[in-house]
């Protein structure tokens, strides 16, 4: 499924997205399925004085233009603080010439009642696009989503998506959180800093180290695409739960400079109420992160190298936005969303991230924009029919970019420039690609 590509930011509107993209994922649902930050509180040491929970909330009209939706309007919020300080809500919704039409809705890091350190993540999103496409037609050699396939094989034409997922987060009483599960990072600028209260250590020991969570995500998720090719219109729905263990060691989640973090997860559909296959499918993902230090022009420089690969399990395959898929938002940005899907995948990425001291937005008086970082990031991958060292690692895809990240009202937003053989594209998203 994709409806984000081609965009044209004007070097006004650019300020704009930079606020936007601070809050939430405009356009782009594949957001939903990346592990949220937190819960943690985020306290400048430049004021002593300020609450830890006091809230802080933005809200701004935006507007933009993409091949699939045309000319488009909307508006975006977020506000964050409630409960001890680190629970917050989102959404945005926007309508285009085109007859398009969609809103998103998240909440993030809700403490569970009569509990201390069960969370709640939540989000859905309805849409109804012009000009939505699966990668899967033809059903012959090759299958359109197959490595070997082409753009062309896909069902294209006006549809529907809609999905929620909510991840229930459990914070083992372990390492940094073995007191309090929620977090205080002491920020300067933007950046963390050494304090006396500084909990984070260097070093792979879930015990004493980092963070560990258990997730619990019940998901469903609908796409109707009518292709116009006499077949009425296809059908794809997806309903059922992941369950995954992750474990995060860096120094500043949101923003790493040195640590690594891992996640474990299974995921299992079910046959029920959606008149679908059973499937499962499991996925093993990993980052490290390495800090340069700073320099007589940078305030950070940090390469990034990540992970990623899955496999499903099951005769039965999952839905195309499920289990062993490549393209979107967080893995080969440069092809369309869901490009490839089989029963295997692997996935690489690096990238070098460069915050300057240099930040011409630093005297907004609309909005606190700590930082700007530049990004420059290179991927590979690929799926096969069956998990396969050899396989997965021959004719593998590749595409490239750069991306402007920016710390603004203490949301992190990202946007990225991706470029590959098939096509180019534009991501938005409110984290770091891992």
């Amino acid at each position: 499924m994709q409806h984000c590509k081609n965009t044209y930011p004007t070097p006004t509107a650019l300020l704009f997205w930079v606020i936007i993209i601070s809050i939430f994922a405009i356009a782009c649902p594949a957001s939903a399925q990346k592990p949220t930050f937190g819960p943690a509180l985020l306290h400048d040491v430049d004021k002593p004085e300020e609450k830890k929970n006091k809230k802080r909330s933005l809200i701004m009209p935006y507007a933009f233009r993409s091949d699939q939706i045309g000319f488009a309007g909307g508006v975006a919020a977020g506000i964050s603080g409630f409960q001890d300080g680190q629970m917050s809500i989102a959404g945005t919704a926007y309508v285009s010439g085109k007859e398009a039409l969609s809103g998103i809705a998240s909440i993030n890091n809700a403490r569970m009642p009569y509990t201390d350190r069960l969370f709640l993540d939540f989000i859905t999103m309805d849409g109804t696009y012009p000009d939505l496409w699966v990668y899967d037609a033809p059903q012959d050699n090759p299958r359109g989503g197959s490595n070997d396939s082409k753009q062309t094989d896909r069902y294209r034409g006006r549809g529907i998506d809609n999905m929620f997922e909510a991840t229930f987060k459990y914070v083992l009483p372990w390492g940094q959180a073995e007191t309090t599960p929620i977090i205080t990072y002491n920020l300067k600028d933007g950046l963390p800093v050494e304090t006396d209260s500084s909990a984070w250590k260097e070093g792979w020991n879930p015990l004493e180290n980092g963070l560990t969570y258990l997730e619990f995500t019940p998901f469903y998720r609908h796409q109707d695409v009518d292709d116009g090719d006499g077949q009425g219109k296809h059908h794809y729905k997806g309903i059922g739960a992941r369950l995954g263990i992750r474990y995060d060691n860096t120094d500043f989640p949101l923003n790493p400079s040195c640590g690594s973090k891992q996640r474990l997860q299974i995921s299992q559909g079910f046959d029920g109420l959606t008149h679908a296959d059973a499937w499962t499918s499991l996925e093993f993902e990993y980052g490290k992160f390495f800090s340069l230090g700073e320099s007589d022009m940078a305030r950070q420089r940090v390469i990034a190298l990540g992970f990623w690969t899955s496999a499903v399990a099951s005769d039965q395959q999952p839905p195309p936005w499920e289990g062993a898929t490549l393209g979107g938002r967080y893995r080969m940005r440069g092809f369309d969303d869901n490009r490839f899907w089989d029963k295997a995948a692997i996935y690489y990425s690096a990238e070098y991230r460069y915050i300057p001291k240099w930040n011409p937005l630093k005297d907004l008086k609309i909005v606190k924009v700590d930082w700007l970082q530049f990004i420059a990031f290179g991927e590979m991958g690929r799926v096969a029919p069956q998990w396969s060292i050899s396989e997965l690692h021959t004719d593998m895809k590749y595409d490239a970019g750069f991306g402007l990240a920016a710390f603004v009202n203490k949301y992190l937003g990202r946007m990225d420039w991706a470029f590959s053989k098939e096509s180019w594209h534009i991501r938005v998203g409110v984290s770091q690609s891992f």
